[in-house]
């Protein structure tokens, strides 16, 4: 799934750093799902995309947005995410009457290579589509070489806020074919994705090397 959205991006922040304006209501209080993998709330912050990196080393992303019909695609930028920081895309608004999003492409390195990929799209009616792919860094049911895996990964909508947005996890090293794409699935006729959807005001986050989140 791809997503077409204008992102305007904002700075790299610490995760020990407030992650919602002083403005910004503070979400209710929710108590934890009993079946969630990991034991930790990560509240959203309502109309943005954050990227949270929990791991030890640092990630580099590349934010490919889909372009709309006559449009040409604009060559993504690459960003550097230290570990221990997170970073905001601003602004989840659909953009276009068709199928139209966002694949942030997450590497190890500078090259991008083996890479996780976090996607969302926006509908027009301003529900929110996300998955997790591995496809690009897969290797059978070894994901090894794919940022985050090793530590699990989560990626949430609408947390703390709207209860019946669902989460996507992977425990550490786990081969969670329920929760992301081991294998692309459109060839596959009745294939269920593993996707979920969320109200675009609440917002998403996507945390790689969740296992560390305090």
């Amino acid at each position: 799934m791809l997503a077409l959205l204008t992102a305007l991006f904002l700075p790299v922040l610490a995760l020990g750093a407030p992650r919602a304006s002083p403005a910004s209501p503070a979400p209710p209080a929710h108590t934890l799902n009993p079946s969630w993998k990991f034991q930790h709330h990560l509240p959203t912050k309502p109309g943005n995309a954050v990227i949270y990196n929990f791991c030890e080393y640092d990630l580099w992303m590349w934010a490919t947005r889909g372009a709309k019909k006559g449009e040409v695609a604009q060559a993504p930028t690459m960003t550097k995410l230290p570990a221990g920081n997170a970073y905001a895309f601003d602004g989840l608004q659909p953009l276009c009457d068709g199928e139209c999003g966002m694949s942030v492409k997450i590497s190890k390195t500078e090259q991008q290579v083996d890479v996780t990929q976090f996607e969302y799209a926006v509908t027009a009616n301003n529900m929110t589509y996300y998955d997790i792919s591995f496809v690009d860094c897969v290797n059978g049911n070894d994901a090894s070489k794919c940022p985050g895996w090793d530590q699990g990964l989560i990626v949430t909508g609408g947390e703390g806020w709207d209860a019946s947005c669902e989460r996507l996890e992977c425990a550490a090293k786990e081969v969670c074919d329920k929760s992301a794409y081991f294998v692309s699935l459109d060839k596959f006729k009745g294939a269920i994705h593993p996707v979920r959807t969320c109200a675009a005001k609440w917002g998403l986050n996507y945390a790689a090397c969740a296992r560390n989140m305090k």
